[in-house]
């Protein structure tokens, strides 16, 4: 037990010995992203005001995004659905069923 934690000691100690001081000294690179690509803080769409802190969308904007996801598919169930109601209507009436 005890070499195991000798080893280990050894080994921790000459790794960082060998870590040259360049490499422990903060990046002075940074990198310039055109505005182009960058999400901005606002964006303004038919559902509202979209807001976004670095990027990510907030509470309020994930919500107004979903509740306009569940609309667009209820509305687009409406034709779906519809189309087969249409073709099951002649079926029914050759077999004599009403309603």
């Amino acid at each position: 037990m005890i070499r195991i934690v000798r080893t280990l000691a050894f080994a921790l100690l000459f790794s960082a010995a060998g870590v040259p001081s360049w490499a422990l000294q903060p990046t002075k690179y940074a990198a310039k992203v055109p505005s182009s690509i960058q999400t901005p803080d606002t964006v303004e769409t038919r559902i509202g005001t979209l807001k976004f802190f670095d990027g990510l969308p907030n509470e309020d904007t994930v919500q107004k995004v979903y509740d306009n996801i569940d609309f667009a598919r209820g509305v687009r169930n409406v034709p779906d659905r519809h189309a087969g109601c249409v073709g099951l209507r002649p079926v029914q009436g050759l077999r004599g069923r009403r309603g």
